[in-house]
């Protein structure tokens, strides 16, 4: 009986946001970084997203630390990064869930790439036992990548990626190639992502999946891939402590709050804007009955104005 007690205490307590779901959802900070917290899973998402095949694959990263990037962080941007790692080469790669477009977001992706750029450079110095010679501004190549759970671009493509070109190159539309590899963006828009389990062909389309999908999946997906299955059992909500799933609830729950605030503030200035628009074509109305001499109570009829504001025209 003793045993039973123990047994049902220490049963895990599914918060309500949980309940009659099978996984977490990646689109949110802490369900994402307990995806890829584990080194093999950020690793074969990259070398699926980066497209590298071969030789040319990432077969090891170091984590780094996510505050205090290259020592002045907090008196620059506040946030944490979500993962930052390196590569068995030298590459500096920051990965980024992010569930809302603000105005100042595309600023967010410099400066976050920026800052990544003066630790990968700082840490390359450390590195140096002697003088740098001609390599004294060599900074190691940096990659941000940025999945977003809304639209930033006007094309359809899920995929994009920025990187640094010439404006007299692409005008003249000939060697239209990167002034240099050493930085690139690289966009990943879920909402254009719009392919059903059965048309996933590549590794990345296998990812965007995921990431898109398993908040609301109620079966592990077959992707033969012993990979996938290790990332939808990280996932699992039973797989979950107690003290992950409250502070993942708390989480959901108050972006939940924000996007709805968003989205009410955001119906709210298109009717004040509609509200607006009237208003101005009904003081022109009134301004035109007046230099025709209407009196005021016909111009208030018409056009729905008070006689005070009439009067003010």
């Amino acid at each position: 009986m003793e045993t039973d007690k123990n047994n049902s205490s220490n049963q895990l307590q599914i918060p309500e946001i949980f309940k009659g779901k099978l996984f977490i959802d990646p689109r949110y900070d802490e369900a994402f970084k307990i995806l890829f917290n584990d080194k093999k899973l950020l690793i074969h998402f990259l070398n699926g997203i980066l497209k590298l095949e071969n030789e040319t694959q990432i077969t090891d990263i170091d984590y780094l630390p996510q505050e205090n990037i290259a020592g002045f962080t907090d008196a620059v941007v506040s946030g944490r990064f979500d993962i930052i790692a390196r590569t068995q080469s030298e590459e500096y790669i920051n990965i980024e869930i992010q569930q809302q477009k603000h105005a100042f977001w595309k600023d967010r992706v410099l400066l976050y790439n920026a800052l990544l750029m003066l630790q990968a450079k700082k840490d390359w110095n450390d590195k140096q036992k002697t003088k740098h010679g001609n390599k004294s501004h060599y900074v190691p190549r940096v990659v941000s990548i940025w999945v977003c759970d809304f639209k930033q671009g006007s094309t359809s493509h899920f995929h994009d990626e920025w990187m640094l070109y010439s404006k007299n190159e692409i005008e003249k539309r000939v060697n239209i190639l990167p002034v240099t590899n050493g930085l690139s963006y690289i966009f990943l828009e879920l909402p254009k992502f719009r392919k059903h389990i059965d048309e996933l062909t590549t590794i990345e389309d296998k990812w965007l999946y995921l990431l898109k999908t398993a908040g609301d999946l109620r079966s592990v997906p077959k992707m033969n891939d012993e990979l996938f299955d290790l990332a939808y059992t990280r996932l699992r909500v039973d797989k979950q402590n107690q003290v992950t799933l409250l502070k993942l609830a708390e989480s959901m729950v108050t972006q939940a709050e924000i996007n709805d605030c968003k989205t009410l503030a955001l119906q709210e200035g298109r009717q004040e804007g509609r509200e607006a628009g009237r208003n101005e074509k009904a003081r022109e109305m009134a301004r035109e009955m007046l230099k025709d001499k209407a009196s005021i109570r016909t111009i208030s009829k018409y056009t729905g104005l008070s006689e005070e504001e009439i009067l003010k025209l």
